[in-house]
């Protein structure tokens, strides 16, 4: 199917954050590029978040995610992330290859905090599937998105000091590094320096091409009753 770019009274919703009632009607587009599809979040997802994040050595880079990783916190986790978007509090997708778009392979997300018009990147993919490009094929999307859909000005990321990795995958998106917070995260039994990163909308105008075309997907009932958000994986985590 080809996809399509969503109208203007569409990109004029995202970016408002609400449908004329107050609440979005909508789950999130679908975005597409060469290899991926990025879905939105469904409940089915726990298992693979639980199995995939929870790996050690995935975990190792994630600032607030234990390892082993509860099914039960993995299932709150992907309910909460799932009410961002009918809240307009940021989006989380499901990173998936194009052929096999219900394998959860990692998710990428936008906290979004609408009155500073940023929004926060964070990433992580299951470590069987590192080292393919695909980190930056979904992180550049989900940037792309962020700029021209959600009226975002600026876009960063927070990451731990010794995730190389990532600190590339960050560059090869035309991030600016903005300086070290140093010993500034405890995690297994020390102190580590974050590194931050970000990209405003004319640095991403001037050094980045869009990647993705958003497609619109079936409606998707929202859910209704807020989630609290686990505490042990959720808020700031670094981008693995």
């Amino acid at each position: 199917m080809r996809p399509t770019a969503p109208s203007a009274s569409a990109i004029a919703g995202l970016v408002s954050g609400r449908s004329p009632g107050g609440a979005r009607t909508q789950a999130p587009p679908d975005l597409v590029t060469e290899r991926l599809v990025l879905r939105e979040l469904r409940v089915s997802d726990a298992a693979a978040v639980a199995a995939g994040a929870g790996d050690r050595r995935v975990a190792a880079y994630l600032i607030q995610v234990p390892s082993p990783y509860p099914i039960a916190l993995a299932r709150r986790w992907v309910a909460h992330r799932i009410e961002w978007w009918h809240h307009g509090r940021g989006v989380t997708f499901a990173v998936t290859l194009s052929h096999e778009p219900d394998v959860l392979l990692g998710t990428v997300s936008l906290r979004r905090y609408a009155r500073d018009r940023r929004a926060e990147l964070g990433y992580w993919l299951a470590q069987p599937v590192w080292g393919r490009g695909l980190a930056t094929e979904a992180a550049r999307a989900v940037v792309d998105f962020g700029f021209r859909s959600l009226g975002l000005v600026r876009i960063y990321a927070q990451v731990l000091a010794d995730n190389r990795a990532s600190l590339h995958v960050l560059d090869k998106l035309g991030m600016v590094n903005e300086g070290v917070k140093r010993q500034h995260v405890h995690k297994a039994r020390r102190l580590h320096d974050v590194v931050l990163y970000g990209l405003l909308r004319d640095e991403w105008s001037r050094r980045c091409r869009p990647s993705a075309n958003p497609i619109t997907t079936p409606t998707a009932a929202p859910i209704r009753t807020p989630v609290p958000s686990p505490a042990a994986a959720t808020g700031r985590r670094s981008t693995g």
